[in-house]
């Protein structure tokens, strides 16, 4: 009866710890799913920067054809409107290109692309300033430079080089959601299984701490009783 009595012990005092183990457990997973989030915010990110990216080469974009728009409209009607709205449009490109840079500081990959554009920028901008310098009544000049391939050639590479950026970026984005989509798939599950694993350990720790209580109601052991009439026998 004294070892029925221990051995009861024993499991009650082997439960607490599996208890304590399946707390771990399940801290462990709540943090594996705090991190889950944290992948998903990750790829958010990714997603929000892309696009201003983009943005930002579509206003670029936008920003060469104005400075074009501006000049042709002063060669075509002489109104001097034209020729504020090009210095405006002049700095909104010059503006436009910088914060293109400054988005992509931390891109490898669209360095060396973004470098040309920003020296094809340059020289698209150069040659309408010098045409809307001329003042009006250069039609035939100011249509020679908008006709001719070897004089558009900066805004036609520059376009170019911003297309090729812009799938750059969005193959770049694709593979980094990828990447963050399957981590945060991978860790979704391992934080699943650990709690489930956390809600079996927890189980089972309550049912040997709660089975250990079972205790004889008269002690741990009784002393065994001699039969009437017998006593001890001496040594």
């Amino acid at each position: 009866m004294r070892l029925y009595a221990l051995h009861r012990i024993d499991l009650r005092e082997l439960g607490m710890p599996v208890l304590f183990a399946a707390v771990v457990l399940f801290v462990t997973a709540m943090a594996m799913l705090s991190r889950n989030v944290s992948q998903l915010n990750e790829s958010y990110r990714w997603v929000e920067k892309s696009n201003a990216i983009l943005k930002g080469m579509y206003a670029v974009e936008l920003k060469i054809a104005g400075v074009e728009m501006t000049v042709r409209g002063y060669a075509l009607s002489s109104n001097p409107i034209f020729v504020r709205m090009h210095r405006q449009n002049h700095d909104k490109l010059l503006a436009a290109t910088r914060a293109l840079g400054d988005l992509i500081a931390d891109e490898p990959a669209l360095k060396a692309d973004y470098a040309r554009l920003r020296d094809l920028v340059a020289k698209h901008d150069a040659l309408y300033l010098s045409l809307i310098a001329l003042g009006p009544g250069h039609q035939d000049v100011v249509s020679d430079a908008i006709t001719s391939p070897s004089q558009r050639y900066p805004r036609t590479a520059a376009v170019a080089a911003l297309n090729k950026m812009r799938t750059l970026e969005q193959n770049i984005l694709a593979r980094r959601q990828h990447v963050a989509e399957e981590k945060a798939r991978s860790t979704y599950h391992l934080a699943l299984g650990i709690a489930v694993f956390a809600f079996l350990t927890g189980t089972l720790g309550f049912t040997l701490t709660l089975f250990g209580r079972r205790r004889p109601a008269n002690g741990l052991a009784h002393s065994p009783v001699l039969p009437r009439g017998q006593g001890a026998v001496a040594p």
